[in-house]
């Protein structure tokens, strides 16, 4: 049995819970350029990054509650032009430190940049400004390697002819002391992003390679070192030409998961599986999930009902589109049918998963002004009384 918060007791229950969409509700009520979002799992809130009509990069609390999510007031991190390609801001959320880490390009400067912020309450807080490469960069994807307690920065050097750079990054406070950079890609690279696999102990980059055909290329990372150590680069996508490269690691079958759309199949979206190994990944077949003409996307991984979710915008319908992925053991997806999140033109995008299988799906509203808005997507899941807290016997 269980204690209820009345002090009285019932039994241990189970009930089906259907998936759903929640109300729309603006977090910024101003033109949206770019966007990141994650899930500080020690408050219980989503925090969104945004680079505003301004570009100043701003953050904002939201707390989710049932299907509804609602936000504080938003606070500038950065009071200058950050952003704007969709794939120029990363954040991640360390339950270690209770921090949230956001990496940023300058967009003027095009620098290399990240600040830390912390939430409290419905507000969050953020340290100074500094940089974790000083010299131009686009493209910028993050990972938390929780092995090594590191945060992993990869993204397109533009001083470098473009090439593949990561960085690994040590946190003290605020501040976060950089390595020396690694190249992960000796060729001009675009539409970077990363994940971390806690099976291998590796950083996966996924990006399009500029080099090869534009085609969609993975590659792992090792930081347990002074410096990143890389892996061989591997085409996951042979003949694709990749953009809008986002990258998320599904720990219910340990394999990682990339979103893209390719310019060489009328710009659909699709999604691909592999299997990190130390120094390599093997990848199973594409998969469409739409025939329309893509142009932004978003992904990410719900541990509790075992699912990624992929969002995209359907130019050709008009709307934001949400899309359930489910991913077998030898790197077989399964996508089921496309559902409308946003009636309407619908740009930057990202989605992070919160709690008891609910996730936050942000993005910019081109019917409602632009506006940075968001939706609470519920996935179809078993929910329980049962609580660290309240198990009687």
């Amino acid at each position: 049995v269980v204690l209820n918060t009345n002090g009285t007791v019932s039994q241990v229950a189970e009930s089906a819970v259907s998936e759903s969409l929640g109300s729309e509700s603006v977090f910024a009520s101003l033109g949206i350029d770019d966007i990141a979002a994650c899930y500080d799992s020690t408050d219980d809130k989503v925090v969104i990054l945004y680079a505003g009509s301004s570009g100043y990069l701003t953050g904002v609390v939201g707390t989710i509650s049932g299907t509804g999510i609602s936000f504080g007031t938003p606070v500038v991190a950065f009071s200058e032009d950050t952003g704007d390609d969709g794939n120029d801001i990363a954040a991640v959320y360390d339950a270690g430190s209770g921090k949230v880490i956001c990496c940023f390009i300058q967009k003027s400067a095009k620098r290399g940049r990240y600040v830390v912020g912390e939430v409290s309450g419905i507000s969050i807080s953020f340290g100074s400004v500094s940089d974790f490469d000083a010299n131009q960069c686009r493209f910028v994807g993050l990972a938390h390697d929780t092995t090594n307690s590191k945060f992993v920065v990869a993204y397109s050097s533009f001083s470098n002819s473009g090439y593949g750079q990561v960085r690994s990054g040590t946190l003290s406070g605020t501040t976060i002391t950089w390595s020396s950079a690694s190249y992960f890609e000796s060729a001009s690279t675009e539409w970077v992003g990363a994940a971390f696999s806690p099976d291998v102990s590796r950083t996966i980059i996924g990006y399009r390679d500029q080099g090869n055909s534009n085609q969609l290329t993975a590659v792992t990372v090792n930081c347990s070192g002074s410096t990143p150590s890389v892996g061989t680069p591997v085409v996951a996508d042979s003949g694709s030409e990749a953009r809008k490269t986002k990258v998320v690691y599904d720990t219910n079958v340990d394999r990682v998961i990339i979103i893209y759309t390719d310019s060489n199949s009328s710009n659909r979206a699709k999604v691909i599986s592999g299997t990190p190994s130390a120094s390599s990944i093997s990848f199973g077949s594409p998969v469409e999930i739409a025939t329309g003409y893509a142009d932004t996307t978003g992904l990410a991984f719900d541990s509790v009902s075992n699912k990624v979710v992929a969002i995209y915008e359907d130019e050709t319908a008009g709307n934001g589109y949400y899309a359930v992925v489910t991913t077998a053991s030898n790197n077989v997806l399964s996508v089921a049918t496309p559902v409308i999140f946003n009636s309407g033109n619908t740009a930057k995008m990202a989605v992070t998963g919160a709690i008891e299988s609910k996730l936050a799906i942000c993005y910019v509203d081109q019917a409602n002004s632009s506006y940075g808005t968001s939706r609470v997507l519920q996935l179809a899941a078993t929910s329980t009384n049962l609580t660290a807290t309240n198990f009687l016997g």
